[in-house]
């Protein structure tokens, strides 16, 4: 079982917009509407890809310097928010208890650093059989998860809630649930894509 962090286990994926728009504030509500816009739609990308992008559109030079400090800042605001933030209605459960003794690992785009410390705060660690973050991406980290432990792939599911992670299941041949929320409605899934709204009731 691999779940994405944002938006599946913890309702994070506005106030991560937020952050992100906040970061630009000098340089116009337009722009900061832009942002927010663009993480609704592509929640599950990396700020690694998403900072050097919304420098651009500031005007700034997408260098190492400019993308290490927006970076960093954006660690600073973001990391006690998520760790307050509501979580995803069953997920918290679902994880410690693992009623049905599947073998969870995390597979995010939050840098890995901070994800540990995250998991580490919500006391969740060790409800994983292993986290994989940026800049680990998902297929990367899923490939390497089947290649060790030989588990098929049709026993396999992808957790998600964005248009990457969908890709990141289409890419490995693994079937992907959908986690739906606000957040998401807008982007055309298809009525094939089997979805769910919180892990209670399971």
């Amino acid at each position: 079982m691999f779940w994405d962090f944002d938006g599946v286990i913890k309702e994070t994926i506005q106030l991560k917009g937020e952050v992100f728009a906040e970061l630009f504030r000098d340089y116009g509500q337009s722009l900061m509407n832009k942002i927010r816009e663009h993480h609704k739609l592509h929640g599950g990308i990396s700020r690694l890809e998403k900072i050097p992008l919304y420098l651009k559109w500031a005007g700034l030079a997408p260098d190492s310097e400019n993308i290490r400090r927006l970076s960093e800042r954006f660690s600073q605001m973001v990391f006690q928010k998520v760790v307050e933030a509501p979580w995803v209605p069953g997920a918290k459960e679902l994880l410690h208890l693992n009623p049905f003794q599947q073998k969870p690992y995390l597979v995010t785009a939050t840098p890995q650093p901070e994800i540990e410390l995250i998991l580490a705060a919500l006391n969740l660690t060790a409800a994983f059989e292993g986290v994989f973050g940026a800049p680990v991406t998902k297929t990367d980290a899923i490939q390497k998860v089947l290649e060790v432990s030989g588990i098929p792939k049709e026993l396999c599911l992808l957790i998600g809630d964005s248009l990457s992670d969908r890709q990141a299941a289409i890419s490995m041949n693994i079937p992907f649930l959908l986690r739906e929320h606000s957040d998401n409605g807008d982007i055309r899934w298809g009525r094939s894509t089997p979805r769910i709204a919180d892990f209670l009731n399971l």
